[in-house]
């Protein structure tokens, strides 16, 4: 077959889309030499292992960029280079194509329509407008956690028999790396709690604040908090809890990091702290159990199956047994050291490799 993927991710996503869509490539590649596979994209480059790449650029057409590329110019192009099948791993894709060409769509989550609130409001816009149809008319639908199967099967009872699981995997980096010369450069001169993601409201770090000052409060002990990640939307809530916080001087904010200084940064770590409301997968969690890290993790959605007995858990409003929990682990040695066993021996159950090897399964059944 001659499968299209629609590459837009690479040039305009920086976090967990991006990755997916980099890894998916790599693993359909590696594990399948029968079918050929085209990405089309913004632009070309040489860091995707790619068969074939196509550069379809916006056209200057003011407020019309997206729709026109997605009506129009890929269509076209889709049709004249006769793909067999279509992959949408944003699952924005695109608008007119014959009904004879496969539709593959990954839904990473459905919180634009379960949790608005937590969305910009262009984002809940497009969802409302656009999701069910896209949903009607794809042929197969990957999602990365049974939770957010359950999820997509409950919002859009139609698409029961058309969702397909399949867990992420991890980046082959991520694996203990400790790294004098990077903590001394960030001044981590002490034991930290981390947390590492977006800064947006759905990551619940101002419940994460909160637990820090109950910490520092009740237990007394010379450890930091550090958060790394880009800045998001929404954030005035996160910015006046940071900003008040008693223990500021003991809150390190790092911002975005290389993607290579990430294993550095969480082996290096008391214990990492994911307090998120919800998470279609929870990538950053199994990033952090591959080098070998402690994980602390809210318990909704898909956070229990990718944690599964290498976490503990708490509800994710409760900032009090968030506290408790960093006590635990940042006194107790023997737990904390049977945690980073359990956490390394959970990471194995995730791969791309086991990724690849299912999809390109799913991808040919659609042979007709």
């Amino acid at each position: 077959m001659k499968i299209a993927i629609l590459g837009d991710p690479l040039d305009n996503q920086y976090a967990g889309i991006h990755i997916f869509t980099r890894w998916m490539i790599d693993a359909l590649i590696k594990h399948d030499t029968a079918n050929e596979y085209h990405i089309i994209r913004l632009k070309v480059d040489d860091k995707v292992n790619a068969q074939h790449q196509h550069a379809i650029p916006n056209v200057s057409v003011p407020f019309l960029y997206t729709p026109w590329r997605l009506a129009f110019q890929i269509p076209t192009f889709i049709k004249k280079q006769n793909f067999d099948v279509v992959i949408e791993p944003a699952h924005f894709g695109p608008l007119n194509i014959p009904k004879h060409i496969k539709r593959v769509t990954v839904i990473h989550d459905l919180t634009p329509i379960t949790l608005k609130k937590y969305h910009r409001w262009h984002s809940q816009l497009l969802q409302g407008m656009f999701l069910k149809k896209i949903l009607n008319r794809t042929d197969m639908i990957i999602t990365n956690s049974n939770n957010s199967k359950n999820d997509i099967e409950m919002y859009f009872p139609n698409t029961v028999g058309k969702v397909n699981l399949i867990h992420l995997g991890k980046d082959d980096i991520f694996k203990p790396t400790i790294d004098k010369d990077f903590n001394e450069y960030h001044k981590l001169n002490k034991p930290y709690i981390l947390f590492l993601g977006t800064i947006e409201p759905r990551k619940n770090l101002v419940t994460l604040l909160k637990a820090f000052q109950l910490f520092k409060e009740k237990f007394n002990l010379d450890i930091d908090l550090v958060i790394a990640g880009q800045k998001g939307w929404k954030t005035e809530a996160f910015d006046e809890a940071y900003n008040k916080h008693a223990f500021k001087n003991n809150i390190k904010i790092l911002g975005y990091l290389p993607r290579e200084d990430l294993p550095k940064l969480l082996s290096s770590a008391k214990v990492f702290v994911y307090p998120s409301i919800y998470e279609g997968f929870g990538l950053s969690v199994l990033e952090a159990m591959a080098c070998g890290c402690p994980i602390i993790v809210s318990d909704n959605s898909s956070l229990p199956e990718v944690g599964g007995n290498a976490a503990l858990y708490f509800n994710a409003m409760d900032a009090e047994a968030l506290s408790e929990h960093l006590n635990t682990v940042c006194i107790n040695d023997s737990m904390r050291n049977e945690m980073v066993n359990k956490s390394l021996e959970q990471a194995k159950k995730f791969s791309w490799d086991l990724f690849g090897k299912k999809m390109v399964e799913l991808l040919n059944s659609l042979k007709s």
